[in-house]
């Protein structure tokens, strides 16, 4: 008897060592499926990301902005005469129109001076902006930075700023009606939408 009590035990062991090591098996071939699904699915899922952010960015992405030197902007608005000045708020430096060598008309926004933006900055701040692109915004041409003076080119838009029609009368104006004030409200969210 003590044979078989000792064989007995012995056949647990094996038992459970081969229970050990099949149950460890399982569990991380188990994992090991589960990892790869989660991988699978996520470089799937930016992929997807990619190609929809590829497609939609070439969609709204007009061309290139420029970047303009000082003697451009000056030259093009004709060293920001009064006669260039377009009407609204001075204190952001003023905005003036212009004309490049092609006929095509630009409206340069000048802003205050500062020394707290670096050129880089600036520059990364426009890059982002001017990847927007709809029929209800503005679109950025270019800008210029010039120790510390910063510019932002546009198009132009001959109607003058929104402001103006929106809280005063302009001359030979009248002011805007209901309707047509959430008109552009509906647009400008669509735009910035």
């Amino acid at each position: 008897m003590p044979e078989d009590r000792c064989y007995h035990d012995h056949c647990h062991k094996e038992y459970f060592i081969v229970l050990i090591v099949v149950s460890g098996l399982i569990l991380s071939t188990t994992l090991a499926v589960v990892v790869w699904l989660l991988v699978y699915k996520r470089s799937k899922k930016r992929k997807r990301s990619r190609e929809a952010s590829g497609a939609s960015a070439t969609a709204l992405v007009p061309p290139l902005w420029k970047v303009f030197n000082s003697e451009e902007l000056r030259s093009i608005t004709k060293n920001f005469s009064e006669g260039n000045r377009l009407p609204g708020n001075a204190k952001t430096g003023g905005t003036y129109s212009g004309t490049l060598p092609d006929g095509s008309k630009l409206a340069i926004k000048r802003l205050k001076r500062s020394s707290l933006q670096r050129k880089k900055d600036f520059y990364s701040e426009i890059s982002r902006v001017a990847k927007l692109y709809h029929p209800n915004l503005v679109a950025v041409k270019g800008c210029c930075y010039d120790h510390g003076d910063r510019f932002i080119v546009y198009e132009f838009v001959a109607n003058g700023p929104l402001d103006v029609w929106l809280h005063h009368i302009p001359r030979g104006g009248r002011s805007l009606d209901w309707a047509t004030r959430m008109r552009v409200a509906t647009t400008l969210a669509q735009g910035i939408a």
